[in-house]
């Protein structure tokens, strides 16, 4: 159903139906991972399985847009503590896995 709804301009995706949105992921990917007979946490409960966080700029986007999205990726990686303290956003850094000052 997803696929039928969701709508294209060429390879470009114009409307999606489904995505994972804030708060959290987890939120919404753990119960999905269950109800298929998967889990997050091994059978011991020694480990997990990660959902890591990346930045993306398009290839196919012009240069001048590729540089304002690196930019853009720049400013959010530059800003980590303020990010989490006024937006809530968590982007992992080594900054915040830092012994506490």
């Amino acid at each position: 159903m997803s696929e039928k709804l969701t709508i294209r301009k060429g390879q470009v995706i114009t409307r999606r139906v489904f995505d994972f949105r804030y708060p959290w992921h987890l939120q919404f990917f753990d119960p999905m991972a269950n109800r298929l007979g998967g889990t997050l946490l091994s059978k011991d409960g020694k480990s997990a399985a990660v959902y890591g966080h990346y930045y993306l700029v398009n290839a196919s986007s012009s240069r001048a847009v590729q540089k304002a999205a690196w930019q853009l990726c720049w400013y959010f990686s530059s800003h980590v503590e303020e990010m989490l303290d006024q937006v809530g956003l968590i982007i992992p850094s080594k900054k915040l896995l830092g012994p506490p000052v």
